[in-house]
C-alpha cells in the first residue's frame, strides 16, 4: 500500500526527512546538521552541493535501518529547500563550483552600463541605488565576470531544490514557488522574465541554463533506476513540485 509522503527538507544548516502518512502525521523522521557554509574570502560563503546530497542519503539510510518497509509505502516525495543558494552544473549534471550561499556578501564589479533612459527612469521613481545594490548582490553576475569559464561550461543554474530533483529524476525541473532570489523570475505571472522586463536586464543570463518550471502540486518526474540505488527509494516514485522553506513554513 502507497501510503506515506516523503517530505524533504534541505536548510542552510540541516536536512530533514519525515514521512507523513495521508493525515499530516509524521510516521518516521531523519535528521542530519552540517556546517552552513565555508568562506576562502571575507563575506564569502559558500557550500559543496553534493554534501546536501550525501546527508539526504544519510538520512534514507538511517530510516532504512530503523524501518525499511516504510520505503515500499512511499507514494510521492516533495522537496523544499532554502532559497537563492545557486549551483552551477555541467552538462553532465555534476557541479562546476561550490554553491554560493544566500548568505554570501560578496559584490560584483565590472557591470555593464544600463542604457541612458533606463537609468533617467530608475533615478526618476528613487530606485536607482536599489538596482545598482541588486546587481551587484546577484551571484550569477559575479560568477560570470570573475569565473567566465565557469560561466561558459554551465548548463545548467539551478536553485538547490532544482539540484534535488535533477538528483531524483534525471531532469532540470523545479517549482516556481522555489525561484526567489537575484534571478530573472516573473512572480506576477509564475514564469521566465521576458528579455525586457527589469529583471532580466539586472540578472541576464542565457534562457538555456535555466530549468523547466512548474506549479506546486505537479509533476516533476520520477525516481530513476540510479536515484533508486543511492537512495533506496523505489523507481518511479513521483516527485511533486512543493514550496520554498520558508513559504511552506509560514
Amino acid at each position: 500500500m502507497k501510503d506515506l509522503i516523503m517530505s524533504v527538507d534541505c536548510g542552510t544548516q540541516h536536512l530533514r526527512v519525515i514521512l507523513f502518512n495521508f493525515d499530516g502525521d509524521a510516521v518516521e523522521m531523519a535528521k542530519k546538521r552540517y556546517s552552513p557554509y565555508f568562506s576562502k574570502n571575507p563575506g564569502w560563503a559558500e557550500q559543496d552541493p553534493n554534501l546536501y546530497w550525501e546527508n539526504f542519503k544519510l538520512c534514507c539510510d538511517e530510516i532504512k535501518e530503523r524501518q525499511p518497509e516504510l520505503f515500499k509505502r512511499i507514494a510521492a516525495i516533495a522537496i523544499t529547500t532554502q532559497r537563492d543558494t545557486m549551483i552551477n552544473l555541467d552538462a553532465d549534471g555534476e557541479p562546476l563550483r561550490p554553491a554560493i550561499v544566500w548568505l554570501d556578501q560578496r559584490k560584483t564589479s565590472g557591470l555593464r552600463e544600463r542604457g541612458i533612459l533606463m537609468k533617467i527612469s530608475h533615478k526618476i521613481v528613487g530606485m536607482d541605488e536599489a538596482v545598482r545594490i541588486l546587481e551587484k548582490d546577484s551571484k550569477m553576475n559575479w560568477i560570470r565576470i570573475n569565473q567566465p569559464d565557469i560561466w561558459s561550461k554551465t548548463a545548467k543554474y539551478l536553485q538547490v531544490s532544482g539540484f534535488f530533483n535533477f538528483k531524483l529524476t534525471g531532469k532540470f525541473v523545479d517549482s516556481v514557488s522555489s525561484q526567489i532570489g537575484h534571478i530573472p523570475f516573473d512572480y506576477k505571472h509564475f514564469r521566465w522574465a521576458d528579455d525586457k522586463d527589469i529583471k532580466s536586464i539586472l540578472f541576464f543570463i542565457e534562457r538555456e541554463k535555466l530549468p523547466d518550471i512548474v506549479e506546486p502540486g505537479e509533476l516533476i518526474g520520477n525516481v530513476t533506476r540510479k536515484a533508486f540505488i543511492e537512495t533506496g527509494i523505489p523507481e518511479g516514485v513521483p516527485v511533486i513540485a512543493a514550496g520554498s522553506d520558508k513559504g511552506c513554513e509560514t
